[in-house]
């Protein structure tokens, strides 16, 4: 089949699972193309530069966390856990360290 199943595979999936499946293809087919689009690209452009197109107007958008946004650091997801602890939505334990010995 062309999802990289067989047909019993199949037939034993939700069709949960099945979207789960083909969302997942298609993601790592737009990665796959976007692969391609790039060595494509850079081996086309490079003899020629002098005024290129950019490049991620050749590739395919993927979902998931923007690459330049940041993740939290340490202190602002404390400051977020005092936030909530102060509403009375838990309470703050700080994670007891180890040294190995048992």
């Amino acid at each position: 089949m062309k999802l990289g199943l067989d047909p019993d595979q199949f037939w034993d999936k939700t069709p949960k699972e099945i979207k789960r499946i083909t969302m997942a293809r298609d993601h790592r087919l737009n990665v796959e193309h976007n692969d391609r689009m790039l060595l494509a690209y850079t081996t086309a452009v490079l003899p020629r530069m002098k005024r290129m197109p950019k490049l991620d107007k050749l590739q395919v958008k993927l979902k998931g966390r923007k690459p330049g946004k940041p993740r939290q650091t340490e202190a602002q997801q404390i400051a977020v856990a005092t936030m909530w602890a102060a509403l009375g939505y838990g309470k703050i334990r700080k994670k007891e360290k180890t040294d190995g010995s048992g």
